[in-house]
């Protein structure tokens, strides 16, 4: 009852255009999730790939569905979606780009998402990417597992150049336990790409343990 109160004095806004939210919403009104600016469609997955990554690591494709700029509302809704623990727009916002991979990745594909480290998961609570790849799996109709592990704890990456956000990420990841990947095809999701070191770094540590192919997506991406 305290709930309902509380909803019916202090109702849900949409975090764009502070609109009521139906029920059916969640951070953010269909209207304006709807009026995105999308990434360009025609934009082809495998030369994507080549251009971010230039040959350092075989990613087979890569994927976003929003640029992303500051101020915009796509960091708003990704803020909520890693700061603010809304793990179902986390979620819907996976669905959404989940779409962009119909039809494009084989049917045994593993979705697996950038894991955090330990002492940021015990902190955060939750893995925004994890959340991510569960939409993605809504989609696609593709299983979802946990594939690798942080090792190393590094700090934001914010104010790091491109070279050296790659250095600060070499070597940081490992093969969870127990998991045999030899000849299978996953797909790595993270919530925004910037310049692709994180992405990498995982493509590496997953070829390495003799993953045939390696695709990557992302929410958005910071070009």
């Amino acid at each position: 009852m305290l709930t309902i109160w509380m909803d019916a004095i202090f109702p849900k806004r949409c975090l764009v255009c502070f609109s009521v939210l139906s029920p059916a919403e969640n951070a953010c009104c269909h209207t304006c999730l709807d009026a995105l600016p999308l990434w360009p469609s025609e934009q082809d997955p495998e030369e994507f790939a080549n251009q971010l990554f230039g040959g350092r690591v075989k990613i087979e494709g890569l994927q976003v569905h929003y640029p992303f700029h500051s101020p915009s509302a796509i960091q708003h809704l990704l803020h909520a979606v890693k700061y603010d623990g809304n793990t179902t727009l986390a979620k819907e916002l996976g669905v959404r780009l989940g779409r962009r991979w119909t039809g494009l990745l084989p049917s045994e594909t593993i979705i697996t998402p950038v894991p955090l480290h330990p002492f940021k998961m015990k902190n955060r609570g939750y893995n925004q990417s994890w959340h991510i790849a569960r939409g993605i799996g809504n989609s696609t109709h593709l299983n979802c597992e946990i594939l690798l592990r942080r090792t190393v704890h590094t700090p934001s990456q914010t104010a790091l150049s491109r070279e050296e956000r790659w250095k600060n990420m070499e070597g940081i990841f490992e093969i969870a336990d127990g998991v045999n990947l030899v000849g299978s095809t996953v797909l790595l999701v993270d919530d925004t790409l910037t310049t692709g070191a994180t992405l990498e770094s995982c493509a590496h540590t997953l070829l390495k343990a003799g993953v045939s192919k390696v695709y990557a997506t992302a929410i958005a991406y910071a070009s």
